[in-house]
């Protein structure tokens, strides 16, 4: 168990750290958000994959329960203030769940983590990637563009920018309209992998009037190429954006194939 300060949430950090392939070599880190769904797949693809892309370290932050996704930890975690309410659950009282936490989030995720882990393994990855998916995928692209640098790289999978009516895509707008009057990018572009996917706007004709509504303001795949497109043509904001589609699956059974994959991307040296 990690606490994130001393009266702030503690959360339980699954950790799989396999020996270096050479002596003094660190393996990559890989962080997945929602570890108690994540963790398990990704040790997995990592233990398949050994032999073809050598040892990965993998750390999962899970809520201190064992719910696969929480939402009251993901509401308040993931997100920035709500404003709108739109696609924010209530609790048993019929409250609004927690929201508006990612910038504390972010500082647990982007230091005490990582000095937690080194001091845990007694080593200095070569590399550091950050995973998420859903809300999970909003606060990778969210922490990215705050903190470029924080990670090596990152994959945000199925990323919800409908958040606060999709305010992240307006941020990055803005800043993709200063970035252009300043040049080239200070740093090398770090990679972004935006994955999605193909039948996450796909409506069964018999679709309810509720369902409609959300699928559609959601705009998942909409959104996720806007953003894409976005960081593609605006390299002065320093990421190298790829969109892949998961052709055929809906908003989570392609999520054991992208955990799989994001272990093979931790796993790749950088440029």
């Amino acid at each position: 168990m990690i606490d994130a300060t001393p009266n702030g949430p503690r959360y339980r950090v699954w950790l799989y750290h396999p020996k270096a392939a050479a002596p003094n070599a660190a393996p990559p880190l890989l962080v997945l958000l929602d570890g108690n769904a994540t963790f398990a797949l990704a040790v997995s693809a990592a233990r398949l994959q050994a032999k073809l892309i050598g040892p990965v370290t993998i750390a999962a932050i899970a809520a201190d329960n064992d719910a696969l996704f929480d939402e009251h930890q993901r509401f308040r975690d993931f997100t920035t203030p709500a404003r709108d309410g739109w696609g924010v659950p209530r609790d048993a009282q019929g409250a609004p769940l927690e929201t508006g936490g990612a910038q504390a989030f972010e500082t647990f995720v982007n230091e005490t983590l990582p000095r937690a882990i080194e001091a845990r393994t007694h080593a200095a990855p070569r590399s550091r990637m950050l995973f998420g998916h859903s809300l999970g995928g909003f606060f990778v692209l969210n922490d990215a563009l705050a903190h470029p640098q924080a990670y090596s790289r990152y994959m945000a999978a199925s990323p919800s920018i409908w958040w606060n009516g999709a305010e992240l895509l307006a941020s990055a707008r803005a800043s993709a309209r200063s970035a252009s009057t300043k040049g080239s990018a200070t740093h090398a572009a770090v990679p972004l992998a935006i994955r999605v996917g193909g039948d996450e706007q796909k409506l069964a004709p018999n679709a309810p009037p509720a369902r409609v509504e959300r699928v559609t303001h959601a705009a998942m795949l909409d959104n996720a190429r806007a953003i894409a497109d976005l960081l593609h043509a605006t390299p002065t904001l320093g990421f190298d954006a790829d969109f892949q589609i998961y052709a055929g699956q809906n908003h989570v059974s392609y999520l054991p194939a992208a955990i799989s994959e994001a272990v093979g991307l931790a796993a790749r040296n950088l440029p």
